[in-house]
């Protein structure tokens, strides 16, 4: 009996740990993805419901070559709007832009652009505005609340605002400017090969000049990064580094973008 008794308390101690573990990743799951939505009006919005149309980037764009400091004494690039004028304009409102300007009407992203952020936003602008969209677009940049980069991002990316645009997209528009080559960029060349796994449509975007010059550059994904060039490795250089070598590999990534950007170089 006395044994039968140190089993049955035995079980019944894995059972109410079993159910706390359980209990706290549970906890924690909740906890994550709460804090990859943003809020509005006690409504939670998950990632898709972060895009904009094209014509309120083009009224953004129009406004901001108003500043008297516009491209003084550098032409800007994305990541000096973002630190002008995007995180003043959202500081302590837990929004990404896109939601600060669609508080009444959040729209469902179509086109997940892909871009790089030392590119100059006049290029960039042009390049995105200048083309007709399957429906709101997709702008990370103007999308994520810049204040809780990490938070938003999540631990997994494959689980991360990207993956889950790109899941229910209808198109990739990638964009090339003569500032900054965009297959330098790790997040571009992960989004790139992710669209080409889900079978979405990739379109070009830039003047065709600089389009043809960057799908003819060499490319490396193993040298590729995220973040400022000048900066030391990123958590999320780690992180696509991790999946990318744990998964199908530098090479196999390589060839598979290398195959269809000939494809495109040649349209």
């Amino acid at each position: 009996d006395m044994i039968r008794q140190t089993i049955s308390d035995a079980y019944g101690s894995f059972d109410k740990f079993d159910k706390l573990i359980k209990g706290s990743i549970r906890a924690t799951l909740s906890d994550i993805e709460d804090k990859m939505c943003q809020v509005v009006d006690g409504t939670k919005y998950e990632p898709p419901y972060w895009g904009i149309d094209c014509e309120q980037l083009t009224k953004f764009w129009h406004d901001i070559q108003g500043k008297k400091d516009y491209n003084k004494p550098k032409v800007w690039t994305m990541r000096d709007v973002v630190e002008k004028v995007v995180k003043p304009e959202t500081h302590g409102t837990g929004l990404g832009m896109a939601l600060v300007w669609n508080k009444r009407g959040p729209k469902m992203a179509k086109t997940l652009v892909s871009h790089a952020w030392d590119e100059s936003f006049d290029d960039f602008c042009s390049a995105v505005c200048g083309r007709q969209h399957k429906g709101p677009i997709w702008i990370c940049a103007l999308a994520i609340y810049q204040f809780a980069i990490d938070d938003q991002l999540g631990p997994d990316v494959k689980e991360g605002p990207f993956a889950k645009v790109m899941k229910q997209a209808q198109e990739m528009l990638v964009v090339h400017t003569k500032t900054c080559d965009l297959y330098s960029r790790l997040w571009c060349v992960f989004e790139y090969y992710e669209a080409m796994f889900l079978d979405i449509s990739i379109v070009m975007a830039g003047k065709r000049e600089v389009v043809q010059r960057q799908l003819h550059n060499q490319m490396s994904t193993r040298t590729a990064t995220c973040g400022a060039p000048s900066m030391d490795m990123s958590d999320d250089t780690r992180r696509i580094r991790a999946i990318i070598e744990n998964t199908v590999g530098y090479l196999k990534v390589d060839q598979e973008i290398a195959a269809r950007r000939a494809n495109c170089a040649e349209s």
